[in-house]
């Protein structure tokens, strides 16, 4: 469901969208570990064939457990091939970094405030 700032606000469980990316979408609830693990367990289950390339819809996640970023980083590499990342105003400000870190230490990560950008930087992406 879309909430009055034009981006989805509801949680909703990993897919595969249209294009092939992975799709993750923390909603405007508190995301404790336990969701995040489950989302992981969910979002492993896509990758027995390899990597993705992974959209990570956070522009409703504006409270986060700080618990969740050492389960996060431990499993994303055998997860995303590559990770955008789209952020908000509301958007918790861990998430900004997290993401400047996986982009320097782990794989390939942008944010991006639009939907339609993250999605022509992962089709430009080489994996």
């Amino acid at each position: 469901m879309c909430g009055v700032a034009g981006y989805p606000t509801d949680h909703r469980e990993p897919w595969i969208d249209d294009n092939g990316f992975l799709r993750v979408q923390t909603g405007a609830a508190h995301r404790t570990r336990a969701a995040v693990e489950h989302d992981l367990q969910i979002a492993s289950a896509f990758t027995v064939n390899g990597l993705h390339k992974t959209i990570w819809d956070a522009r409703a996640a504006a409270d986060i457990d700080r618990e969740i970023w050492v389960p996060l980083i431990n499993r994303l590499t055998s997860i995303v091939a590559a990770l955008a990342v789209l952020v908000s105003d509301v958007t918790q400000s861990e998430t900004v970094v997290f993401a400047e870190r996986i982009n320097t230490l782990l794989a390939p990560c942008q944010v991006f405030a639009e939907e339609e950008s993250a999605v022509a930087w992962l089709q430009s992406i080489e994996t």
